[in-house]
């Protein structure tokens, strides 16, 4: 029905017409000076994806504990988990793991761990717009992320025989939606996949609104791990 639409949309624009956008001076509500220009559309390894990621994270990451940046960025940068030694030659499987908005690989590094043990090559893939800041988040789009995806799913098909999507909420969506173009995947493991909004009326409404109001929800950012504010884009 339009008319619900029409009366959200009325009540909200009035809303933010009358609070505004407003944006805290912290560097962590402030977008990087630059993007991560990172090419996924071309031919290139993941290991140069690996390390491209890396040095842009670690220049442009805001730490919560500047004494411990080794530590943080351990946990929330892209990474390769090698097949084990002694698993089966003939046995070449590979997943690659996605993990969901405002998280980071370290939301599945347990999950990560365990398909390894089971002889599986593991890819951790850092969506664009995370880990570095939220404001990061601000001019993201999906394509963005489908196309990292699809760069991921195409590194596992150069060296292995089977490949598993892995995907947590956003993660999860992206997963699937990636099964559309990859129908030669072996599986998908959905993990509280966000394919359907409750509200979806509200939702609609970001089409507009993350035009003029920045912020949906603005917290502190106590966990090296994940965002805690979201951006309304």
């Amino acid at each position: 029905m339009k008319t619900p639409r029409i009366l959200i949309s009325m009540l909200l624009l009035a809303g933010v017409t009358a609070c505004g956008s407003i944006t805290p001076d912290e560097a962590y509500y402030q977008p990087s000076v630059e993007a991560f220009e990172f090419d996924f559309k071309r031919e290139t390894s993941f290991k140069k994806y690996i390390e491209e990621n890396i040095a842009y994270v670690k220049k442009h990451r805001v730490y919560l504990d500047a004494g411990n940046v080794d530590l943080e960025l351990s946990r929330i940068t892209p990474y390769e988990l090698p097949v084990p030694p002694g698993c089966d030659a003939k046995s070449s499987r590979g997943a690659l793991l996605i993990h969901g908005i405002s998280d980071t690989t370290y939301s599945l590094k347990d999950v990560a761990e365990f398909l390894n043990s089971e002889c599986v090559l593991i890819r951790a893939m850092l969506l664009p717009g995370h880990g570095t800041r939220p404001a990061d988040l601000l001019q993201i789009t999906k394509e963005d992320w489908i196309e990292a995806v699809d760069f991921g799913i195409r590194s596992l098909k150069n060296e292995v025989d089977h490949v598993y999507v892995v995907g947590f909420s956003l993660g999860g969506l992206l997963a699937t939606h990636a099964a559309t173009k990859h129908p030669d995947l072996s599986g998908l493991v959905l993990l509280s996949p966000s394919l359907h909004v409750v509200y979806s009326p509200l939702v609609w409404q970001t089409r507009w609104l993350r035009y003029i109001w920045d912020w949906v929800d603005i917290d502190p950012e106590e966990s090296p791990v994940r965002y805690h504010s979201m951006p309304t884009n």
